[in-house]
């Protein structure tokens, strides 16, 4: 099944003002005592194979509760840089979590590697479009929740894509 344009415009493109509450804004989501990592990227993965699942806004509204506080002031910062660029691209101009701009997923599958008390590393893999794509995450527990440290793939990670140690 091919995602609508429309439904992928909405996870990657925000307006401006939101992306600023977002940064200055402390996290306000309710936070899940007990959620297991696994539950957690399940949930992220969720809005890929379920039409009525809320979309996730990743480069947006949505990065404060998906990643850590400086990786997820990294994406928005860069994002905010992307509304003055001329071409309004960021440093990574596609969706991490498919590794592309649009998803037709097939055999997802999220095994949890290692896992300690605030610490965790996941692998998702998954066909998308027929290709193979496999995605570590390497999560950390932030005020009681799982959030994304950094996401790996072939040769590099967003923490690189976005400068970060």
């Amino acid at each position: 099944m091919t995602e609508s344009p429309r439904r992928m415009d909405r996870r990657l493109r925000f307006p401006a003002a939101a992306m600023v509450a977002a940064v200055v804004a402390v996290v306000s989501t309710v936070e899940s005592s007990g959620e297991s990592p696994r539950t957690f990227l399940a949930d992220i993965y969720v809005q890929y194979t379920d039409e009525e699942a809320p979309v996730l806004v990743w480069n947006g509204e949505d990065a404060p509760r998906l990643f850590e506080p400086a990786l997820a002031a990294a994406i928005s910062s860069d994002a905010l840089a992307a509304d003055r660029r001329i071409d309004g691209r960021t440093r990574f101009d596609h969706d991490p979590f498919v590794q592309g701009d649009d998803c037709s997923l097939k055999g997802l599958s999220i095994k949890i590697l290692d896992s300690a008390a605030n610490t965790a590393r996941g692998i998702v893999t998954f066909r998308n479009h027929g290709r193979p794509a496999r995605i570590q995450f390497d999560l950390v527990r932030y005020r009681g929740a799982w959030r994304i440290q950094d996401m790996r793939w072939d040769q590099t990670s967003l923490r690189v894509v976005y400068g970060l140690p």
